[in-house]
């Protein structure tokens, strides 16, 4: 094609014919102003597809970073209605018992034991750190789902630097220890480790009058149950979430 124009060229100037040679300097500029636009069209194209797979990319990590965060509350939150449920249980005993022994006192120990574990919510964050890290936020195109995503990260920070931590450390230094420290019994060492220390006896009466360990297990519970209230909500964002990013992928 450059051999062609060329040889018209070489012609039309020879002819002297410069009317020609106009129309044929135009044809020339239109054929290259036409081949840049083509390039830049394929160019174009090209970084469509390029950016098209990357959101992909992106999209399939956080639906696998939100399955992984829906797994993992739902296991907290049985863990958590499993410590409630072991709180009523407790004090149901201390209400209608007058004395424990044996077995009783064993299945005793092991709901105030259950109470001693906190439970604390970090999600998956591989995703979006990477998401943040490249500045891709312009590369998932449902603004919906991007703003459902950047409120649900922020949600989960807020939740584990005001509530999470505020919770774990009050719960570890002074619910857990008011709470184990008053059932370590002579019988619960014996059966724990085949020795009673010297401890005193177990005394349920004493226990139902000890006010800092009925606060302790009924604090334990209420924030316990908050917990599970923000779990809750996480849980229904993370459901949310992972429908909006499943849709996201099917178009």
């Amino acid at each position: 094609m450059i051999k062609f124009f060329r040889k018209l060229r070489r012609k039309v100037l020879a002819e002297g014919k410069f009317s020609r040679y106009l129309v044929y300097a135009i044809g020339e500029i239109a054929l290259v102003v036409v081949g840049i636009l083509i390039a830049l069209w394929i160019n174009n194209l090209n970084e469509g597809i390029r950016e098209a797979q990357i959101e992909t990319n992106f999209l399939e990590g956080f639906r696998n970073d939100l399955i992984a965060d829906g797994i993992t509350l739902r296991e907290i939150i049985g863990h958590n209605e499993e410590r409630m449920a072991n709180s009523d249980s407790i004090i149901a005993l201390l209400t209608h018992r007058e004395q424990l022994g044996g077995m009783e006192l064993t299945r005793f120990y092991h709901w105030n034991l259950s109470l001693a574990f906190e439970s604390y919510f970090i999600p998956e964050k591989s995703t979006i750190r990477q998401f943040e890290a490249n500045s891709n936020g312009n590369l998932i195109t449902s603004r919906e789902l991007k703003n459902k995503l950047f409120r649900y990260y922020s949600t989960c920070d807020r939740v584990e630097a005001n509530v999470e931590k505020s919770i774990q450390l009050y719960q570890h230094n002074f619910l857990t220890r008011e709470i184990i420290q008053n059932i370590l019994s002579g019988e619960i060492t014996s059966i724990l480790m085949g020795a009673d220390l010297g401890r005193p006896a177990f005394d349920l009466d004493a226990l139902k009058q000890n006010s800092a360990y009925i606060f302790a297990l009924s604090t334990k519970k209420i924030a316990t149950n908050n917990q599970n209230e923000v779990y809750y909500q996480l849980l229904h964002d993370v459901e949310e979430l992972v429908r909006l990013t499943e849709e996201a992928l099917d178009q």
